[in-house]
This record gives C-alpha cells, sequence and structure tokens, in this order.
C-alpha cells in the first residue's frame, strides 16, 4: 500500500497513454482495478468473489461475496452498476481471457446485461432491447463492429474502457526485468518486484479457493476459509493496482 500511495502522481489516468502509447485507452479520472475468484472454469460455474479497487487521489476497495447460489444475480448487477459507470477507467490483469468474460457468461446467464442495458439505454445509444442477440446487432451498426466469437457483450459495453495489463506487462517485462518470471500470475510477480512490499503468509491458494467454497456452501462453519478466499481477492486486487503504478513509475523515468 505505501508504494502505491507514495506514488499515485504516476498512475494518474491521464497518463496512461502518454507512458503506453499502444494502450489506446479511453482514460477517466477514476480507475478501478477489479479481479474475480469462481467455482470453475466453465460457464456454469459461479462467481464467488469480487474486488473492485478504485484509485483517484486515494485508494479504495470494495469487495462482494456470493453468500448462496441466490446471491449471485445480486453480486453480479452490483458489480455490473460499478465497471459500467462512464467516468471510469477499467484494469484488469488475463481480464479479456478471464475476468470479464467470466463476469460476461455469468451476467448473461442472469439476464443482467439486459438490466444493465435498459439502466443506462440512453448513455449507451442502445435502445431498451430484450436480448443480448439484438443488443449486439445495434452495437454493430453503431460501432461498425460485431462482438467477439464468444459474444462478450460485457467488453462492447465498456467500449474502450477495459485496459488488459497482461497486454502492457508482457513486453514490459521482456524489457526491463532481468529475472524472468516463471509464469504470469500475480503472485509470481510480486516476488520478482521488491517495491511492492507485498507479503503473503499463510494465504489460501487460486487452486484451492473452489473447493474451499463449495464446502462453506454445502457444509458450512468455515468461516475462517471464506476470510481466506476474500483476503486471497483483496491482495490479487491491490497488487493490479501496484503493478500498474510500478510500470508508470518505471516507463516514465525512462523518458527523462
Amino acid at each position: 500500500m505505501d508504494y502505491i500511495v507514495n506514488n499515485l502522481s504516476s498512475a494518474r489516468s491521464g497518463k496512461i497513454n502518454r507512458v503506453f502509447p499502444g494502450a489506446n485507452l479511453k482514460v477517466h479520472p477514476t480507475m478501478m482495478f477489479l479481479d474475480i475468484e469462481t467455482t470453475g472454469l466453465s460457464p456454469y460455474d459461479m462467481v464467488n468473489t469480487v474486488s473492485i479497487a478504485r484509485l483517484n487521489g486515494d485508494l479504495k476497495v470494495n469487495t462482494y461475496f456470493t453468500i448462496d447460489p441466490e446471491s449471485e444475480e445480486a453480486v453480479i448487477s452490483k458489480v455490473l452498476d460499478e465497471i459500467l459507470s462512464p467516468s471510469t477507467s477499467l484494469f484488469t490483469y488475463n481480464g479479456k481471457s478471464f475476468d470479464i468474460s467470466r463476469l460476461n457468461e455469468r451476467a448473461v446467464a442472469w439476464g443482467a446485461i439486459d438490466k444493465a442495458i435498459r439502466k443506462d439505454g440512453q448513455s449507451l445509444l442502445l435502445p431498451n432491447y430484450a436480448s443480448p442477440a439484438r443488443m449486439a446487432l445495434q452495437l454493430q451498426k453503431n460501432a461498425g463492429s460485431s462482438p467477439t466469437d464468444h459474444q462478450n457483450y460485457l467488453e462492447f459495453l465498456l467500449n474502450g474502457r477495459h485496459q488488459d495489463l497482461m497486454d502492457l506487462f508482457g513486453d514490459f517485462f521482456k524489457r526491463q526485468v532481468k529475472e524472468k518470471p516463471r509464469d504470469g500470475q500475480l503472485q509470481t510477480l510480486e516476488k520478482i518486484i521488491p517495491e511492492f512490499g507485498v507479503h503473503r503468509k499463510n494465504e489460501i491458494l487460486g487452486r484451492e479457493i473452489p473447493g474451499t467454497y463449495r464446502r462453506f456452501i454445502y457444509e458450512g462453519d468455515n468461516e475462517k476459509d471464506v476470510a481466506r478466499i476474500i483476503e486471497h481477492n483483496v491482495l490479487d486486487t491491490i497488487t493490479l493496482t501496484a503493478l500498474l503504478t510500478y510500470l508508470c513509475v518505471k516507463e516514465e523515468s525512462k523518458k527523462k
């Protein structure tokens, strides 16, 4: 946290495109960093935890936990309310392939995409269509393109305000970091970049989260394990914020 606070000026949203011209991000005053946990990798597996860090002068984190299967709809809807705000830029790590893709799948399953459009149809320049399929046709007409093959309507609605930080990190680590990461996991990056000062002790592993969450749902009485899931998710989100700050500091200093 100290690293982020001490270097906030380097991570201002207006600097992102100047520091990373290839990003081509639609920048806004408020920057959001999102990370999710799920019960598996299929479209039918639930989103059980979502943390969103907001960076705009200071850092605040909101966490949403799916207390039971029926509450997932409310969690998804609340997350969409936050990330679809037109005055924000959204950052993820591997979000194109995982976080945003999975949120999109679950939002479509619950009908939350349609609700988000109807709620904010005017600012999205979309009529109040009743189905994602009809929405896609209108988006194609408005934007001159169509959703991806897997129909990621959520990425479309973000309308250029989402930056997957994995895209920026790949090139950066090839050029700047002496120690090559053994993998692309956030916890690995924390260890090779000492400025972060993130120390995880006795933390639940990402691969353990689906089983731990299922035991909470079907057996109960493991609130301590739930707290470990939430802690893991919050730390991942804060690490996202620190990573972007680190990239901006290093790239900005190189250009001076």
